[in-house]
């Protein structure tokens, strides 16, 4: 199975450089980043309250962590490039908190996901977070590996993470093979080979579709510090 392409974003969308420690907020403060994978939107405006998080996203980007005071229930909108609203829920923000704001969904259906992190130090541990992003295949078994390791003798971390779900689990510093399956099989929808992750570090992996919305499926690589 020849792997999925992997979204490699720079500073103009967000620092990916591996963190030894987790981030931390001024107090009563919270930290938030946008993503935009909602298929089919040649362009999109994420805001909470009188905040913009991102301004005119593309497929694939991401935003660096900003920082807001305001705490308690916040009215979001995702807004299209005509200014026209598609999604308008409302989340409740808790102070030193950091989120990340994702344009999910097709563009017959764009909505709002909005992921809590815990950006605590894992101490002797690697905290890796997945994302299912995917509308295209829907649930999907996760594998984390030894590279090159046989998934016919490995164990899904997780099975059945549906579309739009967050999970996350604690390894130890090493090298990995992190691979997206359909549910119930073993066919690779987005595979990523993660060398050297130490100690203290916070990772995450989001399993998006192509633009279209369709295959080929591609993971996006992030870092949980701000």
């Amino acid at each position: 199975m020849a792997k999925t392409k992997l979204h490699r974003l720079g500073w103009l969308a967000l620092p990916i450089l591996l963190s030894g420690c987790g981030g931390s907020t001024s107090s009563g403060t919270i930290k938030i980043r946008a993503m935009d994978a909602s298929a089919g939107e040649s362009s999109v405006n994420i805001s909470a309250g009188a905040n913009i998080i991102m301004s005119g996203g593309t497929y694939g980007n991401v935003t660096g962590y900003q920082t807001i005071a305001q705490t308690g229930s916040q009215l979001f909108l995702l807004t299209g490039s005509t200014g026209a609203t598609l999604s308008d829920p409302t989340f409740d923000l808790q102070a030193n908190s950091f989120y990340t704001a994702y344009a999910t969904g097709p563009s017959t259906s764009p909505g709002l996901l909005l992921v809590s992190e815990d950006h605590s130090n894992p101490g002797a541990k690697v905290r890796i977070n997945l994302v299912n992003l995917s509308a295209a295949v829907g649930n999907v078994d996760v594998y984390v590996t030894a590279p090159g390791a046989s998934l016919a003798t490995s164990t899904p971390i997780t099975t059945g993470l549906a579309f739009q779900s967050p999970f996350t689990t604690l390894v130890a510093p090493g090298s990995y093979e992190v691979r997206f399956t359909n549910a119930g099989a073993q066919t690779v929808v987005g595979d990523q080979t993660v060398g050297a992750l130490t100690a203290g570090a916070i990772v995450r992996y989001v399993l998006i579709d192509s633009s279209s919305g369709a295959a080929p499926q591609s993971i996006t690589s992030l870092t949980d510090s701000g």
